[in-house]
């Protein structure tokens, strides 16, 4: 009885040996699919959006921000549309992040764009900044009380308060820029020069 077991061991073996892996891999998905129940198979329909909400936003209302948003009302949640919104968002130039969430309540499905706004400039300080004019040192500046803090702006006033020096002779200061927290989301933007 071992010699059978041997040979019918040996057999398959053999049956299987002889198949390639790349055959054996899809025989294992077909059959696979083929016994699979149908409610797998089958995609959820994408839930329609009832309401669209717009939450975080402290100085910016709402209605500049959903002229950006391309996902509608009473049609189905699209992915990408939803990130293409959070992009067009963005670049509005207002938020630190913008993100979203399809909610569940009440039987509807709520889609909610989260934004976080960057902090509002309060005032802008300059110190340590006296081998150059004061009117030269304001011209560099970038960010203005009122404004949002970007941090494109802050690193171009980084750039312009040091090519302001190097156009006078001096050589590379060293300017940091520090944003002071205030209340209600605002900063102090603040400038060293070490020269």
């Amino acid at each position: 009885m071992t010699s059978a077991k041997f040979n019918a061991r040996t057999a398959r073996a053999h049956l299987l040996g002889g198949l390639s892996i790349r055959f054996r891999v899809l025989l294992t998905i077909a059959l696979a699919a083929a016994f699979a129940p149908a409610s797998a198979l089958a995609e959820e329909p994408a839930p329609i959006i009832s309401k669209i909400e717009i939450t975080g936003s402290q100085r910016i209302y709402a209605d500049p921000i959903r002229i950006h948003i391309s996902q509608q009302i009473d049609e189905p949640y699209d992915r990408d549309a939803v990130d293409a919104d959070i992009k067009e968002i963005y670049k509005m130039g207002f938020f630190e992040s913008v993100t979203s969430a399809l909610e569940h309540r009440d039987g509807a499905d709520v889609l909610v764009y989260k934004v976080r706004e960057r902090p509002q400039i309060n005032d802008v300080k300059i110190n340590g900044a006296e081998a150059i004019r004061a009117d030269e040192i304001a011209a560099a500046v970038e960010v203005h009380p009122g404004s949002f803090l970007d941090p494109a702006a802050v690193k171009e006033t980084v750039n312009n308060i040091t090519e302001a020096y190097a156009a006078k002779g001096y050589g590379d200061p060293e300017v940091t820029f520090k944003a002071i927290p205030q209340p209600n989301n605002t900063v102090s933007a603040v400038f060293s020069v070490s020269e």
